[in-house]
C-alpha cells in the first residue's frame, strides 16, 4: 500500500471516529440513555509479547447482541469501554471480546488472536490482555 493510501486510510478513520463522536454527543446531549441495558465500567491494558499496545480498539459485544461498547488503547496499551457518549462500560453479562488495529497502526501485526470471552460484572471490572500473533 502507498504511502498516500495509507493516509488517506488514516484521514478516513479519523472522520469516520470524529463523526461517530459528533452523533454520539448530540445523543448524550438528549439525555437520552433510556433503554441501555445494565452496564458495568471495563478498564484494562492490552500488550503483545508483554509490551504495551496502542493504536488498538478494544471492542466489546454482548452475548445477546446490542450495541458494541469500544475503547481505544492509548500508547500504554490502557483503555476503558464507552456504550456512548452519555454511558461508560459495557453490557454486565458475556461478552465478545475483539481487537480492531487502527488503519496505518505500524506496531500492529495485521493478524492477531482476534477474539476473547470475558463475563462483566456489576461495579468495575479490569480486563487485561495480552495478544498473540496468529499461527
Amino acid at each position: 500500500m502507498s504511502v498516500r493510501a495509507q493516509l488517506c486510510d488514516r484521514r478516513a478513520a479519523v472522520f469516520r471516529v470524529g463523526l461517530a463522536a459528533a452523533v454520539g454527543l448530540v445523543a448524550g446531549c438528549s439525555g437520552r440513555t433510556a433503554g441501555y441495558p445494565p452496564l458495568a465500567r471495563v478498564t484494562g491494558r492490552v500488550t503483545l509479547g508483554g509490551k504495551p499496545l496502542g493504536d488498538i480498539q478494544v471492542c466489546f459485544r454482548h452475548r445477546d447482541g446490542g450495541r458494541m461498547a469500544a475503547g481505544l488503547a492509548d500508547a500504554e496499551g490502557n483503555y476503558t469501554i464507552l456504550y456512548s457518549d452519555a454511558a461508560s462500560g459495557a453490557a454486565i453479562g458475556p461478552n465478545r471480546v475483539s481487537f480492531l488495529p487502527l488503519p496505518g497502526a505500524e506496531r500492529v501485526p495485521k493478524e492477531l488472536s482476534q477474539t476473547r470471552e470475558v463475563e462483566v460484572g456489576p461495579g468495575k471490572n479490569v480486563f487485561d490482555f495480552e495478544l498473540q500473533k496468529a499461527p
